[in-house]
């Protein structure tokens, strides 16, 4: 009786294990309704930039508090190139007040930048928000904006690294968690 109850309390606690497993993998899930899907670099357990066009971009295993496994890593260009990625959304019209949030590290004292940009029908491109950090632990940065979006308008979140006469590996900046509300 004794083995008995022994073997389905080890049952138990394996399926408890599992189950905390799976729900701790599903903590940089991006919510059905979210304006931004990927903003956690990563998909299926991978690395993933998958919705972002980059330049310089690489994985980083260091992450913030509930980053998931992965995060941006941009690394500065050779001028006049930039180490960059952006998300562009298309599907916003009328009146809109958005916050954007994500978290940057910077190695090197380098500066990790994000951009919030409107890029209307015609191309013009007007910068509505920017932050910055170089700070060597991860710092959350939040930029709320106010615009109103036209048919052919597209909001564009872009994260820098920017670029440098000399690149050096060891002056880069990571992003992770970044939200669009």
């Amino acid at each position: 009786m004794l083995t008995l109850l022994h073997n389905i309390l080890r049952k138990t606690l394996l399926i408890f294990g599992i189950c905390v497993w799976i729900i701790s993998c599903n903590t940089t899930d991006t919510p059905d309704d979210a304006l931004m899907s990927n903003g956690s670099f990563e998909s299926g357990g991978s690395f993933s930039t998958s919705g972002w066009q980059t330049s310089g971009a690489a994985s980083s295993s260091d992450v913030p508090t509930d980053g998931g496994s992965f995060s941006l890593r941009l690394n500065p260009q050779s001028v006049p190139g930039e180490g960059y990625a952006l998300y562009r959304i298309s599907d916003l019209s009328g009146a809109q007040v958005l916050t954007i949030s994500g978290f940057i590290k910077s190695f090197g004292s380098w500066p990790g930048v994000i951009t919030v940009q409107k890029e209307d029908a015609d191309n013009t491109v007007t910068i509505l928000a920017s932050a910055n950090s170089v700070d060597p632990g991860w710092v959350e940065k939040t930029l709320e904006i106010s615009s109103t979006f036209n048919t052919g308008d597209e909001l564009i979140i872009k994260l820098s690294a920017g670029s440098t006469e000399i690149p050096i590996d060891t002056k880069y900046a990571l992003f992770d968690l970044i939200t669009v509300e």
